[in-house]
């Protein structure tokens, strides 16, 4: 006799009950409300969800399947955020289509990974005259609203600062940077599984600084670096800076860079090096799975390949535990991975840093010679 006996088989509870019933007994590592609303998508993928559809309110939902109303909450706010949901004032939830569904997927261009030069990208200076116009929003530089960053907090650790120890800033604290904080890199590491020492983290001013130091540490002028393409326009400028000449990688908005044509082009092109945003690509926004990055790390140390690694958006996955990084899977000392607080703690106090493997000591000699130091106080605060 079915388990499903005393169920109405024409009840929208019930038809979410037996998709929900056995994804439940088979992830069960898998969030209670993302189970529930991973059964709401299945139901739109059947046909038996569609668009307009009213579904049921957030009581009779925790009432239905004998969960919180918290965990009912998270599982429509899950769902909203993808594109699935949508709240009518007065009126309740209801089917919509998915976003995926409505903003065509971009496309990888055909390209023909040429070496090119490229000029200073306008773009980038357009961004900064903008991001200093109050009247802006400067969407362009990736920062979320200043109120939403932990101000107050950040604040008043900085008093403390100040008042204990008022000769904070009366030396140059030189690279590879304050030890405390260093330490403190090292240790956040362990959850990207990089097994790293505090001696292996050199603080820079912002993550953008860390990419131009690692670029000089493993290239020079007229070499040819591999971009994916799409990047973000400021790496770009970075490299073009530097004179360096980049080769475009076709890069896909779910499966990331191609890697057959990044080995065709590293071959053909004598490339120093190769730029990647494996989580929170700017602009695609992808997560890469550990299997791209593996491969990408197994491919670039085969040929001895630099691999540079922007993770700046890497504390801001959506769902999950913190992704791993490309670093991760490195044996060799080949991938230098760069990130910043900027993103999530506060953008004015462009504190970044680098773990540079086998580069680290030119790391840091190019640190000292460009600018001497990272600032000390904001070091201390975060």
């Amino acid at each position: 006799m079915s388990e499903h006996k005393f169920y109405d088989h024409n009840s929208f509870s019930t038809q979410l009950c037996y998709a929900y019933a056995m994804p439940s007994r088979q992830r069960s590592n898998v969030p209670l409300y993302v189970r529930i609303a991973e059964a709401f998508t299945r139901q739109v993928a059947t046909g038996v969800l569609r668009p307009g559809d009213r579904v049921p309110s957030l009581r009779k939902l925790s009432r239905e399947q004998g969960v919180s109303l918290s965990t009912a909450l998270q599982a429509y706010v899950w769902l909203e955020n993808r594109g699935y949901l949508e709240a009518r004032p007065q009126s309740g939830f209801y089917i919509r289509t998915p976003f995926a569904k409505l903003i065509p997927e971009p496309q990888p261009e055909s390209l023909q990974s040429q070496p090119a030069a490229m000029g200073i990208n306008a773009v980038l200076e357009e961004v900064i005259r903008s991001g200093s116009d109050p009247a802006s929003v400067p969407f362009g530089a990736g920062c979320a609203s200043a109120e939403l960053f932990p101000n107050r907090r950040l604040n008043l650790i900085a008093r403390g600062i100040l008042r204990k120890r008022p000769l904070h800033s009366g030396n140059y604290d030189f690279p590879p940077g304050i030890e405390a904080f260093r330490r403190q890199i090292a240790r956040r590491s362990l959850a990207m599984r990089c097994e790293v020492a505090p001696r292996d983290v050199i603080v820079t001013a912002g993550a953008l600084e860390a990419i131009h130091l690692s670029l000089r540490a493993v290239a020079k002028p007229g070499d040819v670096i591999a971009v994916e393409s799409p990047l973000y326009f400021g790496i770009l400028g970075t490299v073009a800076s530097l004179n360096m000449k980049t080769v475009e990688i076709p890069t896909h908005p779910q499966e990331g860079m191609d890697l057959a044509r990044l080995e065709s082009a590293i071959r053909k092109h004598k490339i120093k090096a190769c730029i990647t945003i494996t989580n929170g690509h700017n602009p695609l926004g992808f997560v890469l799975p550990d299997k791209f990055k593996r491969d990408l790390v197994d491919l670039t140390g085969r040929l001895n390949v630099a691999v540079i690694e922007d993770d700046l958006y890497g504390d801001l996955a959506y769902e999950g535990p913190r992704p791993l990084t490309a670093k991760s899977f490195d044996r060799k000392g080949l991938v230098l991975l760069c990130s910043s607080f900027s993103k999530i703690l506060s953008p004015g106090y462009r504190v970044g840093w680098v773990l540079a493997g086998r580069f680290r000591a030119d790391v840091e000699r190019l640190k000292v010679v460009t600018n001497v130091a990272a600032p000390s106080l904001p070091q201390l605060v975060l």
